[in-house]
């Protein structure tokens, strides 16, 4: 697995608001993986499922661009989840797609984490895809970034800081 260690502008993130993460392609659906420290105990409104407007609670979001746009997935603690397609820059064409998505929170030695595991089809990503990049929203709010800003402020859309995909759709 991979992990978060940077703010939204390339500062240090705190060890304990660190994410690890790992994106690894089947043939017919990209798992989406991550674990973290719970830091909310507010639940987001609704049953888990797609949940609108997910991006001001605690979650991980998964960008996944390449041809013709990019796919947004916001993963929460509690089992909500929202995907977005956009066709450019925070222009969205479809939200609230449907995603197979389990997430678990564990305590232990007085400290409560979280994993998350999400299947998504190649068929809801972008031809390609060809760049990504994860980012996590949590409580004070903190902003981190796997790949940094390059702006005056947090813009998890601003493709500029997303990296090449290390992974190829089958077929």
């Amino acid at each position: 697995m991979s992990e978060i260690r940077l703010q939204w502008d390339g500062r240090p993130l705190p060890k304990q608001r660190r994410v690890r993460f790992a994106l690894l392609p089947g043939p017919d659906a990209l798992e989406l993986r991550c674990a973290a420290h719970l830091h909310s105990h507010a639940l987001p409104p609704g049953p888990p499922g797609p949940t609108p407007r997910l991006w001001e609670h605690e979650v991980v979001e998964f960008f996944i661009g390449g041809d013709g746009g990019y796919v947004e997935i916001e993963l929460s603690p509690f089992g909500n989840h929202l995907v977005l397609r956009l066709a450019g820059y925070r222009e969205i064409v479809e939200e609230g797609l449907p995603l197979d998505y389990r997430a678990v929170i564990t305590s232990a030695r007085g400290r409560r984490t979280w994993g998350g595991r999400a299947r998504v089809p190649w068929s809801l990503l972008p031809d390609g895809p060809t760049r990504f990049n994860v980012c996590a929203v949590q409580p004070g709010p903190v902003y981190a970034q796997w790949s940094p800003a390059r702006g005056a402020r947090p813009d998890f859309h601003d493709a500029r800081c997303w990296q090449p995909a290390p992974w190829s759709r089958p077929g």
